[in-house]
């Protein structure tokens, strides 16, 4: 893809275009509050950029912020999550052409340190979407203590078919 449609992603509803000088913190927060509507979304993992910002906006509206000092230390770690959600199908962007243009904007590098995901070109090719997937992954594992399994089972074994 030689130049990311974005007109044709904001009729999709993928994204939307801000015409302003720098985007107001307040539409960020305001999607985190609509997600928190529709998704049921408490927390959100910041890295560095705007964190002053947009940390206290968030935990005024109720959030729980947790802020990564250095997001690309967590890559290591995360490096053995990602690749066996890839490959074996655990995670699924459906039509969602932004995402995959995201995901494939990466690349990784092998560190001492263990497994780095980089942006393959730094000025064209934007990462923020898999970035902020990286850091959802950071925390996935507490969502599984937010499901209470007895109570979905009792009412699946209600279902008369």
């Amino acid at each position: 893809m030689k130049k990311a449609p974005i007109k044709s992603w904001e009729k999709m509803g993928l994204m939307k275009v801000v015409n302003e000088p720098s985007l107001n913190p307040k539409h960020v927060v305001n999607w985190f509050v609509e997600a928190r509507n529709q998704y049921g979304v408490r927390m959100i993992v910041l890295d560095n950029y705007k964190a002053d910002i947009l940390g206290p906006m968030l935990e005024k509206e109720g959030f729980e912020v947790v802020r990564l000092r250095k997001p690309s230390n967590l890559h290591p770690l995360l490096a053995p999550r990602v690749e066996d959600g890839f490959a074996n199908s655990k995670f699924i962007f459906g039509d969602n052409p932004l995402m995959r243009w995201f995901t494939n904007n990466i690349y990784v590098k092998e560190t001492e340190d263990g497994k780095k995901f980089l942006k393959k070109e730094e000025i064209k090719r934007k990462t923020d979407g898999f970035q902020a997937f990286i850091h959802a992954l950071y925390k996935a594992n507490e969502l599984e203590d937010q499901v209470d399994y007895n109570s979905a089972f009792d009412m699946l074994d209600e279902l008369d078919f």
